[in-house]
């Protein structure tokens, strides 16, 4: 490539980043055969002219990152109509994207409510569980946090899914369940270091000392993104685990595992509920 040709290539290129950032704000999500369709139609000017491979390079590389879990979530829903038609509705999108400043204005006064997931699920006893679509190294913003945290203080599930696999294992494991949701108070005695399974899994055990004249050491597993609730709490502490029990056979051997959701510390004291949703979105 020539002097010149590089040099246009980069300034292309840097029109075509500072697009895609300013696109990217306006929330206009675009595939990468329309964006085309949409810079020749909306920026037709000498730069465009100018700098073409650099900017539909941008372009496409902004249109993937943009649409990587979006697509996912179709994956996911799509999967799920096809592989039970008879449940379609069970599953459903909670809409949090608007597209203008004034569009979300419009939807906050009908109760859009920022961080909340992006699917919901119904169990068979009305009970709930959401869904929050992240790539493989996405992390929560913080109203997704804080949402999360609501979620959990209501005793709903709340699971981050980042792959189609993932997503599959869940419905299967509730599309005919109930919520067997279970809870115990002790004394903690021991948290482990987390563990990696494999590339897709890893878990970290705790255990509480149950009160009273018998008391008995109780091992939990906290497993993916909820290894991460045991970071705040130490030996000594007392606390309340919200746990499922989940079995499983394996070479004819049966094996019970109690799988931790949530932890509180007995101790501590309720958010003022004034003072949540106070990072909500900027309308």
């Amino acid at each position: 490539m020539g002097f010149i040709s590089s040099v246009r290539f980069q300034l292309g290129f840097r029109l075509g980043f500072n697009w895609f950032v300013y696109e990217k704000r306006k929330g206009l999500y675009l595939h990468y055969a329309k964006s085309i369709n949409y810079i020749q139609r909306t920026y037709r000017s000498d730069f465009t002219r100018a700098f073409p491979t650099a900017w539909q390079l941008c372009v496409w590389i902004g249109a993937i990152y943009i649409m990587t879990e979006s697509q996912l979530q179709q994956q996911c829903y799509l999967w799920f109509r096809r592989q039970y038609p008879a449940e379609e509705g069970r599953l459903w999108m909670q809409y949090n994207n608007p597209r203008s400043m004034q569009s979300g204005k419009y939807l906050k006064l009908q109760g859009m409510v920022s961080g909340v997931s992006d699917l919901a699920f119904i169990r068979l006893d009305g009970t709930m569980v959401f869904i929050e679509m992240k790539l493989p190294k996405g992390k929560q913003s913080p109203n997704q946090k804080w949402w999360q945290s609501v979620v959990e203080r209501c005793n709903s599930e709340y699971y981050v899914i980042k792959t189609l696999e993932e997503f599959q294992e869940l419905i299967n494991k509730n599309i005919n369940s109930m919520s067997d949701s279970l809870r115990l108070k002790g004394k903690i005695c021991h948290i482990g270091e987390t563990q990696t399974v494999s590339d897709k899994f890893k878990k970290r055990e705790i255990v509480i000392d149950t009160p009273g004249e018998y008391s008995v050491k109780v091992p939990f597993e906290f497993t993916q993104d909820k290894c991460e609730y045991l970071d705040k709490y130490k030996v000594g502490e007392e606390v309340t685990i919200f746990f499922n029990i989940r079995a499983r056979e394996w070479n004819g051997k049966y094996y019970t595992n109690l799988n931790g959701w949530k932890i509180e510390s007995d101790f501590a004291q309720a958010k003022d509920p004034n003072q949540i949703g106070s990072g909500d979105l900027p309308f």
